[in-house]
């Protein structure tokens, strides 16, 4: 609250008007663009880093989605049918990670696609549990993870086996990754003064263990619109 002061010396403590939590977002993501702006189908770009960018299309009556690589010798660009309507999408070294966010009919469902097979069926889906959506997606070497609107974070191996999931102290922000790294961005408390107040928390997922923590600095009445490591 700030104070103000009357006439007569008397302080009245007046409360601030209440400051909205940023939203999750996901690092490397856009809006969608398409007809509107002159360039064709509604597309978004779910991922954009050094490796490649993940791009989805809508088709009308589903979506898209391609994995282009900017080292074309790495890998061949990949091409998917999305019937899920993936909105989140993490782009690795070693895989590509999707998630939808779910409505009332559908649940929040989980993609995982490795680009080299070592065995069949070597990707999987997972559905979360009703209610809960997946907010942002990361990669690790060996892990793939999912913050979720239930505040939790939910790692799984590369086979598909989930670990047990970390409960976080706010609502997700956002992720970052490395290949064994994994920091989270997460709302501390409310909102006071006009300013956004985000903590963060760096894991080594493979040691499973807490690297550092603190307070997220951020300037006056700023909002975060970027994440990640370089």
């Amino acid at each position: 609250a700030k104070k103000i002061k009357l006439g007569d010396d008397t302080l009245v403590h007046q409360p601030y008007p209440p400051i909205p939590l940023q939203p999750a977002f996901q690092p490397g993501a856009t809006p969608v663009f398409g007809e509107e702006d002159g360039g064709g189908k509604d597309r978004r770009f779910l991922a954009w880093n050094l490796i490649g960018v993940i791009t989805t299309r809508d088709e009308h009556t589903y979506s898209s989605v391609e994995v282009e690589f900017h080292d074309a010798t790495r890998s061949r660009n990949i091409r998917l049918t999305d019937h899920y309507n993936f909105q989140l999408a993490a782009l690795g070294e070693h895989a590509t990670f999707f998630a939808s966010k779910g409505d009332d009919q559908s649940p929040s469902s989980l993609y995982f696609r490795p680009f080299d097979a070592w065995a069949s069926n070597s990707d999987w889906t997972f559905q979360l549990p009703k209610g809960e959506e997946a907010q942002v997606v990361a990669l690790g070497r060996k892990w793939a993870a999912v913050g979720t609107s239930h505040r939790l974070l939910r790692i799984f191996t590369y086979t598909g086996l989930q670990l047990l999931p970390i409960s976080l102290p706010g609502p997700i922000v956002t992720l970052a990754s490395t290949e064994t790294e994994l920091t989270i961005v997460y709302h501390g408390v409310s909102p006071f003064s006009g300013e956004q107040s985000m903590h963060y928390e760096r894991l080594d997922i493979e040691s499973r263990s807490l690297r550092d923590k603190g307070a997220l600095p951020l300037s006056k009445e700023a909002t975060l619109s970027w994440f990640g490591y370089t």
